[in-house]
């Protein structure tokens, strides 16, 4: 059965805060920022995510497919989300 829980309430919080404190919605200027330098500021997510994944799988450990898939968590989903706000 499909429900909600808190770690829901806080992705969605996130990607709320995101969108209202981005520079565009705040309407302080053009973002200054290069794809390359958004890049490095979400390298440690990726790093957090791919972590994440090797050790889910080295340790064997249950895997909701339901949730985010077999090889997607949601540190992979906080980088993407930074690195599609560039756009």
């Amino acid at each position: 059965e499909a429900g909600y829980g808190l770690m829901d309430l806080g992705a969605g919080s996130y990607v709320f805060a995101s969108g209202v404190c981005s520079r565009w919605a705040r309407r302080v200027g053009p973002d200054c920022d290069s794809f390359g330098r958004r890049l490095k500021k979400c390298a440690p997510l990726l790093a957090f995510g791919l972590i994440r994944t090797v050790t889910v799988k080295a340790a064997d450990y249950q895997e909701h497919a339901s949730e985010y898939g077999t090889h997607w968590n949601f540190y992979f989903t906080l980088c993407a989300i930074g690195l599609g706000s560039y756009f």
